[in-house]
């Protein structure tokens, strides 16, 4: 088992400054201290892209910016989320953290076959991530006190990936139990 942590940048949190603070961060730090307290394998899987463009997205190219940066402050981990030493750390290029990345093959050196999952944000990159780590195979929890939707309801994008992914909805305190 694993504890996949997505997007916890400078950029989503101004974004929803009120999601962050009352919900997300409190939570996700709960949440973080309990899996490194049982030795679960924490993984973060952050967004950076180029100046360039030559990494980006390819609906994107067309644009004159896009989010996070590379050497950006809003591609930065959110103080009191950032990654440990020991912790790995995935640069992402699209919604999905296994696309173009060594996710699985990480996961799979580490023999996990599940996922809790948290993050931001549950109707987009969480979402992509879950639905990839679904069909590869890995038995999914997402930590909802852990996470929210940018552009619809989170219980809708929740909703949603259930219905799809058969994933289980847990508090921290059902997180906690579960790993002891």
């Amino acid at each position: 088992m694993a504890l996949l942590v997505i997007d916890m940048q400078m950029h989503f949190l101004e974004a929803n400054r009120q999601a962050f603070s009352c919900k997300i961060l409190p939570n996700l730090q709960i949440a973080l201290f309990a899996a490194r307290q049982k030795g679960i394998p924490v993984v973060h899987a952050i967004t950076k892209y180029k100046d360039d463009k030559s990494d980006w997205p390819v609906a994107f190219r067309n644009q004159d910016t896009i989010w996070c940066l590379e050497d950006n402050h809003e591609s930065d981990v959110i103080p009191g989320c950032e990654p440990r030493e020991n912790e790995t750390v995935i640069i992402k290029k699209r919604f999905t953290a296994f696309y173009g990345t060594n996710l699985s093959s990480i996961f799979q050196a580490q023999g996990t076959d599940t996922l809790f999952i948290c993050g931001y944000s549950a109707d987009g990159c969480v979402r992509f991530t879950t639905m990839d780590a679904y069909n590869e195979g890995f038995k999914i929890y997402w930590l909802t006190e852990c996470m929210d939707s940018a552009w619809e309801p989170f219980q809708a994008s929740l909703s949603y990936m259930k219905r799809l992914t058969h994933l289980i909805e847990i508090t921290n305190d059902d997180f906690i139990k579960i790993i002891s």
